[in-house]
């Protein structure tokens, strides 16, 4: 397995390994007509856009994809997005090799806070990642998702 920078050709195989992973592992914690909205985020097109406006990488062997995330700058933090692991390949480290690279990205380096908008299925990685609520409160957000973050001086 390697990490690398996303590219446009991967777009469709990497829209599909989403929403597959979408289907089988975030619908257990979220209704079908929210998941069908998430998975339209992130076709191809979508993808190739949000790639445009962050550093994006994937894990790849061979032409598997087995993984995917992003970062992008908010004013003096960076937003980590599109954090997706092939529901084929759970439990194998590859979210937390991910991971460590968007950390190490400049964008995460020269930010003051690095922030996830966690999922009910992610967040309980995120905090093994040494994540904390913003706030130090586990809210539900309107959007169905945790805000959490990480100090850059922690």
């Amino acid at each position: 397995m390697k990490i690398i920078k996303f590219e446009d050709k991967y777009s469709n195989s990497l829209s599909q390994m989403i929403s597959d992973t979408i289907f089988e592992i975030n619908i257990k914690d979220y209704p079908l007509e929210d998941m069908k909205c998430l998975a339209e985020s992130y076709s191809s097109e979508n993808i190739v856009n949000i790639s445009n406006s962050s550093n994006m990488y994937i894990a790849i062997n061979n032409s598997e994809i087995l993984g995917c995330g992003a970062v992008k700058k908010d004013k003096d933090n960076a937003v980590v997005l599109a954090i997706f692991v092939n529901k084929n390949h759970l439990n194998k480290n590859i979210g937390r090799k991910i991971m460590d690279i968007i950390e190490n990205d400049e964008i995460s380096k020269n930010s003051n806070k690095i922030i996830v908008p966690a999922s009910i299925t992610a967040a309980p990685f995120y905090e093994r990642l040494g994540y904390k609520y913003k706030g130090n409160k586990k809210v539900l957000y309107n959007d169905d998702i945790y805000y959490m973050e990480k100090s850059q001086y922690l």
